[in-house]
């Protein structure tokens, strides 16, 4: 009796989304979203539901084991952090008064 109880225990903490199984968190997603919204924020309308699709492709292909609701979930957060990063974009442009085509100008090679 008494081992079941220490089986249980152990059982509870080694849960389907353990680290050991599905690879390690080591929180670089979020700032890598945030990013790649900063950095293609010119283009946001594609760029952040592109983000919501690729993100829960990209779990459920790398192995992991993902139901319905842990995919949309990881979607809408992708999203999310995709559009905090283009709204940083766009705030810049709108404060410093550059217009994209000028960072375009600016980018492209001078020769």
């Amino acid at each position: 009796m008494g081992n079941d109880g220490n089986h249980a225990r152990v059982a509870l903490s080694r849960s389907a989304v353990a680290p050991e199984e599905h690879g390690a968190d080591d929180g670089s997603v979020i700032p890598t979203l945030i990013l790649i919204g900063f950095v293609l924020g010119r283009w946001w309308k594609v760029v952040i539901p592109a983000t919501a699709v690729a993100w829960p492709v990209i779990l459920v292909t790398g192995g992991n084991r993902v139901d319905l609701e842990l995919a949309l979930g990881a979607g809408m957060l992708a999203a999310i952090n995709t559009a905090v990063g283009a709204g940083v974009f766009l705030a810049v442009m709108a404060i410093s008064g550059v217009t994209a085509r000028a960072v375009l100008r600016w980018l492209a090679p001078h020769g």
